[in-house]
Parts: C-alpha cells; sequence; structure tokens
C-alpha cells in the first residue's frame, strides 16, 4: 500500500506563502532598524555640528622649566559642553622669535592644570591654565598651542 503525500502544486503554494511570510517579517524588522539608525545617526550629526568653542589668549607665566598658557575657551556652539564626555588636551609648538623660517624648534604635550567647570554653557567662557614643559624661553621663541576639544581643534598664538 502506498501513502499519499501532499501533491506537488499544494506544496509549490505552501513554499511560496512560507517565503512571502518571511520576507514580509523581514522587511519589517529590517525597516524598524533602519528608522531606529537613521534617528541616531541624525542625532548625532546634530550635535556634532552644534559643538564648537573660541580659544583666546590671557597670559604666560613660568614655573621651573615649564611655561603655563593661560587661555580663555568659549563655548560658541549651540549645545552645553560636558566635560564629563568631552576630553580636552592641549599641545604646544614652538618657533624660533629670530629665525621663524626654520619651522617648528619644539614640541610638547601640555597638562590642564585648572579644574573644569562642568557643563560650559552656551555663550559662556572659563580661563584654563596648560602648563608645558622644556619649551624654552618665553622672549626667546613664540608659541601656538592648539586646543582639542572633542574632534575640534582651535590654535592661539603666544608671542
Amino acid at each position: 500500500m502506498m501513502k499519499k503525500g501532499v501533491s506537488p502544486i499544494i506544496a509549490t503554494i505552501l513554499l511560496i506563502i512560507m517565503t512571502v511570510g518571511i520576507a514580509a517579517l523581514m522587511y519589517t524588522w529590517m525597516s524598524g532598524m533602519l528608522t531606529q539608525l537613521t534617528a541616531q545617526t541624525g542625532q548625532q550629526i546634530l550635535q556634532s555640528t552644534a559643538f564648537d568653542f573660541s580659544v583666546a589668549p590671557v597670559g604666560t607665566t613660568t614655573s621651573g622649566s615649564s611655561i603655563i598658557f593661560t587661555v580663555s575657551i568659549r563655548n560658541t556652539g549651540s549645545v552645553n559642553i560636558d566635560f564629563g564626555r568631552t576630553q580636552v588636551n592641549a599641545s604646544v609648538s614652538v618657533y624660533n622669535r629670530t629665525a621663524p623660517e626654520i619651522g617648528i624648534w619644539k614640541q610638547d604635550i601640555c597638562t590642564l592644570t585648572t579644574p573644569l567647570q562642568n557643563p560650559l554653557n552656551v555663550g559662556s567662557s572659563m580661563i584654563v591654565n596648560f602648563s608645558c614643559s622644556n619649551v624654552g624661553n618665553i622672549t626667546a621663541n613664540y608659541y601656538v598651542l592648539r586646543v582639542t576639544m572633542g574632534a575640534v581643534a582651535k590654535e592661539v598664538t603666544f608671542r
């Protein structure tokens, strides 16, 4: 005695229905995921373009073999700067006053010596000190201090 199976036409129809059902589920899942990713990316772009600051020189002092550069940092963006999430770094390039054509004479990574007020509100400014070691004599050189916050960098010259 032979067992009867599902006819080939019904099997084909069942396969088509299952394929369409799986495709519909995949489409729903992917469109939801893409909508979420697009919204997150848009928010990140908005925040990154809204983040900006300016740096102005205030003065310099010496402490042993270090020079302390004092700058005013102003939040010129449209969002508050959260120093808990935004890293602040500085470096200095030293040029000789009498022979600037030589180019960079020395470079150094500077250390932030001022506690940062958090957050730095839009339109607000704060005075910050950076200590840079072994960068020469203030009167014999001029300095370009590069302050970096997040992905934004600004330079200020001390003469």
